[in-house]
């Protein structure tokens, strides 16, 4: 069963608020609210609270994106970035002039699950131009050990995509 929250300004709260009966925004799912679906959604913050894993993800995430920042060596690597447990490797054809390489992710997705990482991709664009990007969010509990593996796979998938 789906459990879902949405944030709000202030203003928007009271816009929301305001509006009269007749126009104001209502929006409810078939299990709004369901009592399992909210006990569970608050064993899961207070698991997240007690184990410290937003404090991990900080920490795990920079070990990670540091392990990542060694890719920028090869050609087709545009940028490397991240936030907590979520990292980005954005693919490009020509560095200097950051033309995306549209197409590449799909390959070097390929290529990293049969070495054992699963990425995604975001798929790139050429309005705006923005190659396809290799993006990682591994759990937050993953091992350092782990972590330490999935730029060297990566490496490895980058490689034999591009050859």
């Amino acid at each position: 069963m789906p459990l879902g929250g949405v944030i709000a300004s202030k203003r928007v709260h009271e816009a929301i608020e305001s509006a009269p009966a007749d126009r104001k925004f209502m929006h409810a799912a078939t299990y709004s609210g369901h009592p399992v679906c909210c006990a569970v959604g608050l064993r899961n913050v207070g698991i997240i609270e007690s184990e410290g894993l937003v404090g991990r993800a900080a920490e795990m995430g920079r070990h990670l994106l540091a392990g990542l920042e060694g890719l920028r060596d090869l050609p087709v690597v545009g940028d490397v970035r991240g936030l907590g447990m979520m990292c980005g490797v954005e693919l490009v054809t020509d560095r200097n002039a950051k033309t995306p390489a549209l197409g590449l992710g799909a390959l070097i997705t390929r290529e990293a699950l049969a070495r054992g990482l699963l990425p995604r991709i975001r798929p790139g664009s050429a309005d705006p131009p923005v190659g396809d990007t290799i993006c990682l969010s591994p759990p937050l509990t993953t091992p350092i050990e782990v972590l330490d593996r999935i730029p060297e796979i990566l490496r490895a998938a980058i490689i034999a995509a591009t050859r």
